[in-house]
Formats: structure tokens, sequence, C-alpha cells
């Protein structure tokens, strides 16, 4: 077997040896033209032979900071969460386009509250993940209220693994089959919600 010996000034050495058995052809293995940055690993690239590095980027992370109105029965709403922290820009107006393609794991939550507190509930909730404006991911569940002054309120959260070619897009909306009263509100600033991505490796 033939071997690449890189000895070290102290005597030992680390060595690159050939494959075990004979390949069918010869292989040429290309290092990447450029060193990665912290926290990223070497990995195959889409071109046979050439490693690249590669993180579980783009990535974003979105929260609500004020109380998103307008919740009504029997209809779609978007959820649009404010950007927390998007290192590559992806993420904007409660949308997210990756800019590369690949498989990406995405969460949600969503807190929807009455401020009032009176006696109301909501009913057949459902949070859905829409790919290219259509859904493509969802989760319902009933909800619930209680009759005090912090106000009636419900949340669910959904997560997954999706495909998306660079230019597709992905938002939250949630659906409510009935509301006791209009003044629902999809949560304020630390009420729970939240809404990220990131690209998977390895698949």
């Amino acid at each position: 077997m033939s071997k690449l010996k890189l000895p070290h000034a102290s005597g030992n050495s680390m060595s690159i040896a050939a494959p075990a058995t004979n390949p069918a052809s010869d292989l040429e293995l290309k290092l990447p033209a450029t060193i990665g940055t912290a926290g990223q690993v070497l990995a195959n690239s889409t071109t046979p032979g050439t490693l690249e590095f590669a993180g579980n980027t783009p990535m974003f992370f979105a929260a609500p900071t004020i109380a998103q109105t307008g919740l009504t029965s029997g209809a779609y709403t978007k959820v649009d969460f404010t950007e927390i922290h998007d290192p590559q820009g992806t993420y904007s107006g409660g949308r997210f386009t990756p800019g590369v393609a690949g498989y990406y794991q995405y969460n949600a939550s969503v807190f929807i509250e009455n401020p009032t507190g009176a006696s109301n509930a909501i009913y057949n909730t459902i949070i859905e993940i829409y790919k290219n404006g259509s859904e493509a991911r969802s989760t319902g569940g009933r909800g619930w209220h209680q009759d005090n002054a912090g106000g009636d309120h419900w949340q669910s959260s959904i997560s997954g693994v999706i495909y998306l070619d660079a230019d597709d897009y992905i938002e939250v909306y949630v659906h409510c089959g009935t509301l006791s009263a209009a003044n629902w509100d999809l949560g304020s600033s630390g009420k729970g919600g939240n809404f990220s991505a990131f690209r998977l490796l390895g698949v």
C-alpha cells in the first residue's frame, strides 16, 4: 500500500494512505481552495472527489416583538416574526429563502392569546408551514380558555425536515376554525412564539 508520510520534527509522522483495494480507475481528492471558518467541517461537495468546508448554514432565528392582530375565524393568517439572528440575510418579511439548496430542519411555535380575560374560546387551530405559497406541513389541536385576568391563551409548535431549492421559501401560517371573540392576538414580545431553520449536513 502506498503512503505519503509527513514526518514531525520530534520523530513521529502522519501518513496518508491509498485505498486498501485497487480502485476501478484513478482517483483524485481535491482540497478546498480556501480555509474554512471556526465551527465548519470538511465535507463532500456536489462535485465528486472535491471537498469543501461546510456548516449548518444558512440559518436564522425569529420571534415576535409586538402583538400581531387581525386573527379571524376560518381564515389563514401569516405569522410575521421579527428577525433576531440572521447571519446570511435569508429571512425577511416572515419568509425564509435559503439561497442554498438542501434539506432544512424547521421549527415554529405560535402563542395566541385573548388579553381581555373574558370567557372566550378558540377551537380547531392549525399551525402550518407554507412552501412557495402553498401548505407543505401542518399540525393541529383544540384550544382552551380560562376566566381570569390573565386572559385566554393557546400555544402549539411544529418541526420537521423539508427540501428547499435555493429560491424556495417557507412561511408560518395559523388557521383558526372558531374564535368566540374577535380580539385574539398572535403573541407579543417574550410570549413563546418563534420560527427558525438551518441546513442539514450529510443528507
